[in-house]
């Protein structure tokens, strides 16, 4: 084996992504309009911290036009959804990075990162009947006990904020 290469090593998963072994960027704290995620996670504003997370590969999220931060918030959630599996609820965690030209919005109306997730949660609310096994005709999805309930996408700390990126070019 090639030093990085896990082919049939350590990672035998069908499809992989290089952000299993070396993802970083640093999160622009002092250009966000909102708290840094150390501090959101319970460190004093100015320490020195790394959040380690399984994600897969980047996805990014393209609007060009939304300039409500109502609209925004939709465009992205929307997007959202797709994480792991539009049928697959409070399964999956996600790091959003909000770009400048997005924070810019959110900044403009007084959006708390708070508010944007409460956004967010609530778009992503689905009936439980719209994603259970079977449903839409797509065998994936939630089991049949969760028909009922009104599911949001992530776990109450599953969504993650944060600002990075330069501006728009």
């Amino acid at each position: 084996m090639l030093a990085g290469d896990a082919r049939g090593g350590v990672d035998r998963a069908t499809l992989g992504n290089p952000g299993k072994y070396t993802f970083c960027f640093a999160e622009d704290e002092e250009g966000s309009p909102w708290e840094p995620l150390a501090v959101e996670r319970g460190f004093k504003k100015g320490t020195s911290t790394v959040t380690l997370f399984a994600g897969d590969g980047v996805h990014g999220i393209i609007d060009q036009r939304s300039r409500k931060p109502e609209s925004l918030a939709r465009s992205l959630a929307s997007s959202l959804k797709t994480v792991a599996h539009p049928k697959l609820f409070m399964l999956a965690d996600a790091m959003l990075v909000v770009s400048p030209e997005h924070a810019r919005i959110f900044r403009a109306a007084g959006w708390t990162k708070q508010r944007l997730r409460r956004e967010i949660d609530e778009v992503l609310k689905t009936p439980g009947r719209e994603l259970i096994r079977g449903a839409q005709n797509i065998s994936e999805g939630m089991p049949e006990m969760f028909a009922e309930a009104d599911l949001t996408k992530f776990r109450p700390s599953g969504l993650h904020i944060v600002h990075a990126g330069s501006a728009a070019g």
